[in-house]
């Protein structure tokens, strides 16, 4: 990752890190996300907690220092809920049945 010349560094796996819901926290992530956190990574995609963003405690995106963290559940329908990164103009937007909102990825971790 040192010697990574990219400018973004985007990760992504099934189980995340850190988790409020149900199967909480997957401490055998830990070393990739010691080292993604040590590297400064900008983005983290995970997915097994297929509710977190249709239970009232649950949201789609987080933020730990500067990485943002990005799981959009599970959608209650055949239609998969979508997260879409435009890193032109710095946004993320996720997609469902629900709601469609989008965050700044250039802010704190605001919904706009």
């Amino acid at each position: 990752l040192a010697a990574n010349p990219r400018t973004c560094t985007l990760a992504y796996w099934h189980h995340p890190r850190f988790s409020s819901g149900p199967h909480g926290n997957h401490s055998m992530m830990q070393p990739i996300w010691q080292a993604l956190y040590d590297q400064g990574a900008d983005i983290v995609l995970s997915g097994h907690i297929h509710n977190s963003p249709f239970r009232k405690e649950g949201h789609w995106f987080d933020r730990i220092d500067d990485t943002w963290v990005f799981n959009p559940g599970r959608q209650p329908s055949s239609t998969p809920a979508t997260i879409v990164l435009d890193l032109a103009k710095m946004e993320a937007t996720w997609n469902s049945e629900m709601d469609i909102q989008t965050v700044s990825l250039s802010a704190r971790a605001e919904v706009q």
